[in-house]
């Protein structure tokens, strides 16, 4: 499980410059099963507003990926992702992708927290009403993650509980 928080600002034109939405703030949470080694699918749900004089925009994400995330040693996780799926915004639902990159240090067993930049991109629908440009934008923040610790095997194991160790007994 991860959560990510961070603010970033538009890139595409036509949102900056007309609708005034230079900065942003996003926050996710992803959910994740790995399938082997460091490669795990998750499911997101992202928040990304944009505030703004001429009235705010909102963008709320549900969508499904791929994570790929080796251990470097025992300092952390380098990881990169893409995340495809459903963007809303107002009542309008469009196709909408990010992907990141990042590393998380190891902060325990199972707790992990560092840097990660995340490129965020809503694709107009030009059947409707959209004008005609693709929103682009980017954060930079925190990610955390929480993973379910690997059990502790015991070299010295007592299976009969006799108080001796079972190469003794």
């Amino acid at each position: 499980m991860r959560g990510e928080v961070g603010a970033g600002t538009m890139l595409s034109s036509y949102q900056r410059d007309t609708l005034r939405y230079d900065l942003n703030v996003q926050g996710s949470g992803r959910l994740g099963f790995t399938l082997f080694g460091p490669v795990a699918l998750q499911a997101s749900f992202s928040s990304w507003w944009f505030p703004s004089e001429s009235g705010d925009g909102q963008q709320y994400s549900v969508t499904g990926g791929v994570r790929i995330e080796p251990m470097l040693g025992s300092a952390g996780r380098l990881f990169v992702d893409v995340n495809a799926g459903l963007g809303i915004s107002g009542e309008r639902s469009r196709v909408a992708l990010d992907t990141g990159l990042g590393f998380e240090f190891v902060l325990g067993r199972a707790v992990g927290l560092g840097p990660v930049i995340r490129y965020g991109h809503l694709f107009a629908n030009s059947g409707s009403q959209d004008y005609d440009s693709d929103a682009q934008y980017w954060s930079a923040g925190l990610s955390l993650s929480a993973r379910m610790p690997r059990a502790v095997v015991s070299a010295r194991l007592d299976a009969d509980r006799d108080g001796f160790v079972d190469a003794d007994d």
